[in-house]
């Protein structure tokens, strides 16, 4: 029977100290690891600033891995921003379908309409990241559509 192998990260890296952390786990994890899956919030949720400076520092963080890493939109980044839509817009540039960074085998699919959402089978095993908002409702229509 076939193992997957694979590691899991989440809200991290929140302040400057956790990047090398975030560093050290990538550079040191298994050889047989197949893919990382970070669950989302790669900022702390009080902190309202979002830059595309800041997604693109954590971004070439998680690119030092040598498996393919999945990213999962978490409301810190997202949903608990001033502006949703512009935060977003930024997390979307630097963080959408970022699997395709490496070359790899895994048969991805992307949701149509969300595209942020993903799934993939491995050994036999269905994996699905979906964002499921969370936190404030900004309008009852924005939060259903959603």
């Amino acid at each position: 029977v076939p193992e997957t192998s694979f590691l899991v990260i989440a809200d991290t890296p929140y302040r400057n100290s956790e990047f090398p952390l975030v560093a050290d786990a990538l550079a040191n994890q298994q050889e047989d690891v197949q893919f990382v899956i970070h669950l989302g919030d790669v900022k702390s949720g009080g902190s309202t600033d979002v830059s595309i400076e800041y997604f693109a520092r954590v971004a070439s963080v998680l690119q030092t891995s040598t498996a393919p890493v999945f990213i999962i939109l978490g409301d810190n980044e997202f949903n608990d921003m001033p502006n949703p839509t512009k935060a977003f817009s930024k997390w979307s540039a630097s963080f959408m379908q970022f699997d395709q960074n490496w070359t790899h085998d895994i048969g991805v699919s992307y949701h149509d309409v969300r595209p942020e959402n993903f799934s993939f089978v491995i050994d036999n095993t269905m994996l699905v990241g979906i964002y499921r908002v969370g936190s404030a409702v900004h309008g009852a229509d924005e939060w259903d559509a959603r």
